[in-house]
């Protein structure tokens, strides 16, 4: 049994959008949006070019606005948009599910969970991937929640005892 306790603060916060900025169906979403994106840079630029021939100013001007918008969505603008959604939606959150103490029981069963706002159990089987991200260790649940351990709270012992568990009941998420 390995037995792990954090305090959720802005840095865990922080650290939860990364990693869901970094789960391959996000970083899968963004590819397909890059793609997209430059094909219609592309299209649009033709666009902008003809319409400058015909001088129809007011279609040049939209020309050059989606040229604007497609190229930023193309180039970055894919991790800045996602990232601003979860911002949006972390601040929706109650206080009460952004800060506090958690402490976890990892066993051969699952998963116990005490908080200051309840306390649980998860069988491995409610579990669909872990990983590791900078400092932390992290399992996501199949509703998309999130638990995450400090590797630095762990001593060399319970770190190892803590891999084999997690590599014995779930994916490693690359």
């Amino acid at each position: 049994m390995v037995n792990a306790k954090i305090e959720i603060g802005q840095e865990e916060m922080t650290t939860l959008i990364e990693i869901m900025l970094n789960s391959p169906v996000n970083v899968k979403k963004r590819k397909i949006g890059r793609i997209f994106s430059t094909i219609c840079l592309v299209v649009m630029i033709f666009y902008t070019v003809f319409v400058f021939s015909i001088h129809d100013y007011a279609l040049i001007f939209v020309g050059v606005a989606f040229v604007i918008l497609f190229a930023w969505f193309s180039l970055n603008g894919g991790v800045t948009l996602q990232k601003s959604v979860y911002k949006r939606m972390e601040k929706k959150l109650d206080e009460k599910l952004k800060s506090g103490i958690r402490e976890y029981s990892f066993d051969m069963n699952g998963v116990s969970v005490v908080s200051d706002i309840g306390s649980g159990f998860n069988k491995w089987d409610a579990f669909k991937s872990w990983g590791e991200f900078k400092e932390y260790i992290y399992l996501k649940r199949y509703d998309d929640q999130t638990i995450i351990v400090k590797r630095r709270d762990l001593s060399k012992e319970e770190y190892d005892e803590l891999l084999t568990l997690l590599k014995k009941n779930l994916t490693e998420e690359k």
